[in-house]
């Protein structure tokens, strides 16, 4: 199924818990294309949290971030206090671009 951005979401966890960094990160960008936030906004929003988590788990913390940072800005499945719970976030807790992120959304009064 190659046209699927959940089998490439996928795939890429599956790559970065393998270590294998540039298959993971080739697998999450196939998903982003195929499911774009201005074209399909809930999904799009969700793909872009699944994309993150790859980037986290391959050591890609600023990209992470950003992904973040456009999923918080838009209706999605993501909060502050998940990502300050969640362990599969727990290497960009000690990111200055994290402290950063949690500044901004909770001064926001959302999210």
């Amino acid at each position: 199924h190659p046209d699927e951005a959940n089998i490439h979401q996928a795939l890429a966890i599956a790559y970065a818990g393998l270590g294998r960094k540039e298959d993971a990160l080739r697998e999450a960008s196939e998903a982003l294309v195929l499911t774009p936030v201005a074209k399909e906004p809930y999904f799009g929003g969700s793909t872009l949290i699944e994309v993150a988590l790859v980037e986290t788990m391959v050591g890609e913390y600023d990209a992470a971030l950003d992904h973040l940072d456009t999923a918080l800005g838009i209706p999605a499945v993501v909060s502050i206090p998940w990502l300050k719970l969640d362990p599969r976030w727990a290497p960009l807790w000690e990111q200055p671009g994290f402290r950063e992120l949690v500044e901004k959304y909770e001064a926001a009064g959302g999210a």
